[in-house]
């Protein structure tokens, strides 16, 4: 099941999450998963914590990234536990494209911004951003990663990832298709997914995770604690302008 925990005030969720983990796992050595968006929110929630029951310990604290890459290993079994896509080892990969670029026109940008200073810290930087930019493109875009990787789109771009892409390493695009895919016809032992998972203090999370977690939520308990920083309910929130338009609309025209 899927369940959301809303408030305006971290204490207040922290008090949830208190109440939550005083109910034991069905395993007295099992860890309790967590999923934070930062190492600083997960310093702050293990102090209150240990504030509240009297030790914090036996946690698995993980990004959102981290946190579905370990659940697809559980559930697919043969994934690394590191991905020859994450951006530290892409940026050495990308490094090594870089110095082997022919001449073509869809490279043209690249070599002209290398060749103002070819070094190899000129070089290192490129890589770095671009290596940040895929990133970003496996999280928020993964339809032009699949286009790219069908051969559609003719700038460096798409031709640097599919360069990339060329051994057929796992990446997370790839990886949460399938993991979606296992999750939806139940061809995996459930019993390898964690009892329950809280995340707390993740304000957004992209699409493609939330369909993720939807399909976690089938097999094991997701919570949400979702920091919420208003006392009135959303839906009830409306621009000045549509607050006007709204007021125009429902005043009676006096009669000529």
């Amino acid at each position: 099941m899927f369940y959301t925990h809303r408030s305006n005030r971290l204490e207040t969720l922290t008090d949830r999450l208190t109440e939550l983990l005083r109910q034991p796992l069905r395993s007295v050595l099992a860890q309790e998963r967590v999923v934070v968006q930062s190492n600083g929110m997960a310093r702050w929630l293990a102090l209150r914590l240990a504030d509240r029951l009297g030790v914090c310990a036996n946690m698995s604290w993980r990004f959102p990234a981290s946190f579905l890459w370990e659940m697809s290993r559980l559930v697919l079994r043969q994934l690394p536990p590191t991905s020859a896509f994450d951006k530290p080892v892409l940026v050495w990969r990308l490094m090594d494209l870089l110095r082997e670029l022919e001449p073509a026109p869809c490279f043209e940008p690249l070599q002209a911004y290398l060749s103002g200073g070819g070094d190899d810290f000129r070089r290192y930087e490129l890589a770095y951003h671009i290596a940040d930019c895929f990133d970003q493109y496996l999280i928020y875009r993964p339809d032009w990663i699949r286009k790219w990787e069908t051969g559609q789109g003719e700038h460096w771009q798409a031709d640097l990832w599919r360069r990339l892409a060329r051994r057929g390493e796992a990446h997370r695009v790839r990886v949460q298709d399938h993991f979606s895919q296992v999750l939806a016809s139940g061809a995996f032992d459930p019993h390898r997914l964690p009892q329950r998972v809280a995340l707390f203090g993740v304000a957004a999370l992209p699409p493609l995770y939330l369909d993720l977690l939807a399909g976690l939520a089938r097999y094991a308990d997701i919570h949400w604690f979702l920091l919420d920083p208003c006392q009135e309910y959303w839906g009830d929130i409306q621009p000045e302008r549509d607050i006007a338009r709204l007021g125009r609309r429902s005043t009676p025209k006096k009669p000529i």
